[in-house]
């Protein structure tokens, strides 16, 4: 009799769908330090994201109405990286949180645009030590051309 009661409240317990919340503040913003086409997306995640499988990221392009699954990520992920935009585009995402059937949708992001930079500010230091080498060059062109003769070792 034990047995069966647990096996009927596993099954109505089991199968029952729980709803899930939606991620919050999703920001799409252009990738800093690279050469364009590529704009991050981050959210925070569902306030059940135990019970989420994955999220899916939706795209479409500022001033249209219809956004499409450019992928998903597994549940725990608060950052994609999508790569296949292009430079000067604006474009707007959404994030679903998914489990089973149920889907909760967050709000759509304000719009985002892709752009390369000029220069990759993790390389600052390769900046300083050309800076420095060419600063020295210059140096001893300068002493040359007043007259001063170069030390040169023998």
């Amino acid at each position: 009799m034990i047995r069966i009661i647990l096996t009927l409240s596993y099954w109505l317990f089991a199968t029952s769908e729980i709803a899930i919340q939606p991620p919050s503040e999703v920001i799409a913003r252009d990738t800093p330090n690279d050469h364009g086409n590529s704009i991050t997306i981050l959210w925070q995640l569902s306030p059940d994201d135990s019970l989420v499988e994955r999220y899916e990221i939706l795209r479409g392009v500022a001033g249209e109405e219809s956004l499409s699954v450019i992928n998903s990520v597994i549940a725990g992920e608060r950052c994609y990286i999508d790569d296949k935009v292009k430079d000067g585009t604006k474009y707007v995402y959404q994030i679903v949180a998914i489990r089973d059937s149920l889907r909760a949708v967050s709000e759509i992001s304000k719009p985002a645009e892709s752009k390369g930079q000029w220069f990759n500010t993790n390389r600052i230091n390769v900046l300083i030590g050309v800076i420095l080498f060419s600063s020295l060059i210059l140096y001893f062109i300068v002493q040359s051309r007043k007259g001063k003769a170069p030390y040169i070792r023998r």
